[in-house]
């Protein structure tokens, strides 16, 4: 398999299970969607060892994923995979914008130094991880943008999939009624087409005070960011905060994600930045116990 800046063909394919089936049936019922017997998952990876979906519907998970039930083993990954299967069939999205997006992206990550960006609050976000940020409070379906969209489904999910809150309107309107004048129209004037769905009052209240929501990053870009940085040998705060914020992004990764970082980072090479830091700036405790999950993230299982 040969990975390029989009990303790897797996060497190998299979169709859905009964229980992947079962479960985009359940999540995106009347969505249009092409036939399930033309979706097929693959072991390729994303040019970051990570998960992507083509444009004849083969979703590459990785050698690893690629071999469970991912139903039962990242169901996250496939909820969000199978959106843009939803996207490349209602022709939301086309190969050509999808590589030109994150090689764009991949570009402004190399020559970008984070930190001195017109947005304070996305200042130290990578480009890349920019893709995957959403509005659900001013914006509309198409605002999202291709990787938003399918991240704001993915989360919508990973909530319990209820028939309320800003994201379930987005889901309704545009994914199982098919309206494409939805995809124009803000969480507000959708509201106003469904007033029985109730908003997210008192069920996500982080969405009134966040705007953006923003994947976990594990581009080098990012983990250099919160390594480097030296503290003074008293600041027990710092060092802390850093060893959570490290911990936090490490299980978040998928098993795709998680396999070639630990790989870096026990082969410890000299000419990588990530693996210096990692060792030079981090306790021996707290490396242990971070290979230790991304061990276990490799493995599939959740902290």
């Amino acid at each position: 398999m040969t990975v390029g800046r989009f990303g790897g063909k797996g060497d190998n394919d299979r169709n859905l299970t009964v229980s992947e089936r079962s479960l985009i049936q359940r999540v995106f019922r009347t969505a249009n969607l092409p036939d399930l017997d033309d979706v097929h998952i693959a072991d390729g990876v994303n040019v970051r060892g990570g998960a992507w979906t083509d444009s004849d519907y083969q979703i590459n998970v990785g050698p690893h994923l690629f071999k469970t039930d991912l139903s039962i083993s990242e169901a996250d990954t496939l909820v969000h995979e199978m959106t843009h299967v939803w996207q490349y069939y209602n022709n939301t999205l086309s190969k050509g914008h999808a590589f030109k997006a994150q090689a764009t992206a991949w570009i402004k990550d190399q020559f970008t130094k984070y930190g001195n960006d017109d947005d304070p609050d996305m200042a130290y976000v990578p480009y890349s991880d920019r893709l995957y940020s959403y509005d659900v409070v001013d914006g509309t379906w198409d605002d999202m943008g291709f990787e938003g969209q399918a991240y704001m489904v993915q989360q919508w999910f990973e909530m319990g999939m209820k028939h309320e809150g800003y994201r379930f309107v987005f889901v309704k309107n545009v994914l199982w009624d098919g309206d494409a004048s939805a995809r124009n129209l803000t969480r507000v004037e959708l509201q106003l087409r469904s007033p029985s769905i109730p908003d997210d009052e008192g069920v996500h209240l982080d969405d009134r005070k966040t705007v953006r929501e923003v994947r976990p990053s594990l581009t080098d870009a990012y983990l250099i960011e919160l390594l480097q940085r030296r503290y003074a040998a008293t600041d027990v705060a710092g060092f802390g905060e850093r060893a959570r914020k490290v911990e936090q992004l490490f299980q978040s990764a998928s098993p795709a994600e998680a396999m070639p970082l630990f790989t870096r980072l026990t082969l410890r090479n000299s000419s990588d930045k990530v693996a210096t830091y990692f060792y030079g700036h981090l306790s021996t405790a707290t490396r242990i116990k971070l290979l230790h999950i991304l061990q276990d993230r490799m493995a599939g299982k959740v902290a």
